[in-house]
């Protein structure tokens, strides 16, 4: 038995190596004619494609058949230069402050420091465009402007808007059509005198 098993082992041995042998061989094969079917990708031909491709760029076929060679100008790029927008400054000096200013209107505003009631007899206000003529509003003998309060003046354009009633009561600068001009560029300045022709309060507009 001893020697019918060691025949049979033999057998075994010789029949793996040859379908071991046999499936090298097939394998090998088999990887062959996988690089066969590759594609072969030749460097010279790429480059030559590639360089007759950036020379179709200078290139154009005309009508009658000839190539020309057009050289063809990069795009520069577009530089925007923005110039400065004229730019409004205003001024404001005084114990009393011209503010609100608007065509229609101004405000004088008592709100200084230690501001008391103001009686406003014999003051005026001047207000001129760009040097020109001076054109003036006095106020009433008897006007007081309270402390912490503000008063409107009003251009002659509003005299005869709204209630009559309450346009009565308006204070109403009868010579002045605008207080600031619409027209961009127009320097304005406005200045409030008192009675002595102190300067006390004064409202500059400049274009620079």
């Amino acid at each position: 038995e001893i020697n019918h098993l060691t025949q049979a082992i033999e057998v075994g041995e010789q029949y793996w190596f040859s379908v071991h042998f046999e499936l090298e061989t097939y394998r090998k094969l088999l990887d062959l004619e996988t690089s066969k079917s590759l594609p072969t990708i030749n460097t010279t031909t790429t480059t030559a494609i590639t360089n007759n491709n950036n020379n179709n760029k200078n290139h154009v076929v005309l009508s009658n058949g000839k190539d020309e060679h057009i050289p063809i100008e990069e795009p520069r790029p577009t530089v925007t230069i923005k110039k400065p927008d004229v730019q409004r400054a205003i001024s404001k000096t005084g114990r009393f402050d011209i503010d609100q200013v608007q065509a229609g209107f101004i405000s004088i505003n008592n709100a200084a420091t230690h501001c008391v009631d103001q009686l406003l007899k014999g003051w005026t206000l001047v207000h001129t465009i760009n040097n020109g003529p001076e054109c003036i509003f006095q106020f009433s003998d008897t006007y007081v402007l309270r402390a912490r309060t503000r008063v409107r003046v009003y251009s002659n354009k509003a005299e005869n808007i709204g209630n009559s009633a309450v346009a009565s009561t308006r204070l109403i600068a009868s010579s002045i059509p605008v207080w600031t001009s619409t027209n961009q560029g127009d320097n304005v300045k406005i200045v409030l005198l008192d009675d002595k022709g102190i300067n006390r309060a004064q409202y500059s507009e400049t274009w620079q």
